[in-house]
This record gives C-alpha cells, sequence and structure tokens, in this order.
C-alpha cells in the first residue's frame, strides 16, 4: 500500500505519469490523483521519487525485468549489463515517453569467436519473458538487449552507477554517459533527450564535454545545445 507522502508525489506529477506510462491502470490512477491534489503550487519532490512512483504502475512486470537481467550476469550468460536510453534517462530528468528498457550488455564470445545473442534470449524466455520481434517481453515491459558495440558503450556500461528499484538492484548509466551516447546514436529525440538534460542542469558538465571530446562528439553536443537556443 501506498504511504501517504507517495499519495502526493502521484498527485502533483500525475500529468508527468501519463506521458510516460500510457497503460489504462496507469491512466486511471494518475488521472484521478491529480484531479484532487492538495496544490497546484505543491513543491517539487526529489527525482528518484519522481522514478519510483511512476514506475509503481508495472511495478512486478518492472521486477521481473531486472531479476531476470541480473540472473544474467549470476549464471555468467553476461559479463555485465546497465540501463540506457529513455528509462536510464528517467532517474535523472523529467519522465519521458517510452517503450522498452534498453538493456546494454558486455557479450561474451562464443567458442567459434562470434558473437550471439541467443543465450541471452533464451535464458530470459526461461525466467518468464516471451519474444516479440527484437525484444524480449515481461508483460507491459520489453526489454531489448544491446551489445557492447564500441568503446562508448563499453565504458557506459563499466562506469554506471548502482542504484535499486522497488528493492531490486540495478545499473543505470551516467548522466553523462546517457548523452554521450545519445549524441553518438545522434537522432532528433537523442539530441533533444541531451537538451533536457542540459536545460534542466541533471548532469556533471564538465565530465560530458570531457567525454565527448574524448569519442569526438564536440560538434554533435553543439547541435544538442542549438536546441535550447531554438537555433
Amino acid at each position: 500500500m501506498l504511504d501517504l507522502d507517495s499519495l502526493f508525489v502521484i498527485s502533483a506529477y500525475g500529468r508527468n505519469l501519463l506521458l510516460f506510462w500510457q497503460t489504462q491502470p496507469a491512466v486511471i490512477v494518475c488521472e484521478l490523483l491529480f484531479a484532487f491534489r492538495p496544490s497546484h503550487n505543491s513543491p517539487a519532490p526529489p527525482r528518484r521519487h519522481i522514478v519510483a512512483i511512476a514506475l509503481l504502475c508495472n511495478s512486478k512486470e518492472m521486477q521481473a525485468a531486472l531479476r531476470s537481467l541480473n540472473q544474467l550476469v549470476a549464471d555468467k550468460v553476461i559479463d555485465q549489463y546497465a540501463i540506457g536510453g529513455a528509462i536510464g534517462a528517467s532517474f535523472y530528468v523529467e519522465a519521458v515517453q517510452t517503450e522498452d528498457i534498453d538493456a546494454f550488455v558486455f557479450l561474451k564470445a562464443s567458442p567459434s569467436g562470434l558473437i550471439s545473442l541467443t543465450p541471452i534470449y533464451d535464458a530470459l524466455v526461461a525466467s518468464g519473458g516471451s519474444i516479440d520481434r527484437e525484444y524480449v517481453r515481461f508483460a507491459e515491459w520489453p526489454v531489448q538487449i544491446l551489445p557492447d558495440a564500441n568503446d562508448l558503450v563499453r565504458e557506459s556500461i563499466r562506469m554506471a552507477n548502482e542504484v535499486e528499484y522497488d528493492g531490486i538492484p540495478s545499473r543505470v548509466f551516467t548522466a553523462a554517459h546517457l548523452c554521450a551516447v545519445a549524441l553518438q546514436t545522434g537522432r532528433t529525440k537523442d539530441y533533444l533527450r541531451v537538451a533536457m538534460f542540459l536545460e534542466q542542469r541533471e548532469i556533471d558538465l564538465e565530465q560530458l564535454e570531457t567525454i565527448v571530446e574524448r569519442y569526438g562528439l564536440v560538434d554533435r553536443l553543439s547541435k544538442a545545445e542549438s536546441f535550447i537556443q531554438g537555433t
């Protein structure tokens, strides 16, 4: 059961949850609580509270997905993982609409020396997931496995922050690495995400500048900054 503080957070931030989750239970709960929130001028709660409450709408499914990812490491199917993408970003900035969990993994080479995602997908299915195109779905949560394709991604996995969701340990890219990987990917929505980090000042700018310089992404950071300036 939610305590009064949690209800207050949902109440004050129901609209953000609607943007973040589009399942029917989330819509019903957030609309009702938003309508009866105590004050439009309620003080902003810490970011970790907003994220935690937002994820409560699909708590059991998220727990199952994270447990399964942790089990991949425990069973030595992968060496390590970290969450990036929009879910990773939601631990730092205002929630944005997303559809899947991007799990970046250190892949193990097969005896032939080739890299294959098959053992990962097989293990996730064995733990309760179901294959849905390129995803493994845990109820409402599709998990996409993304390989350690380059040095920046490998660094991002290695330096990820240890976090906890509803008692389940996990790992999330640092804010700076989330932004650097987004810049490297280079889609419009990636630039917008970086601009959001910069605008909300939820990032160590010096650390980001060091990373983008090391990986030749300085021009792309300038492009993301232009989204803030509207140029």
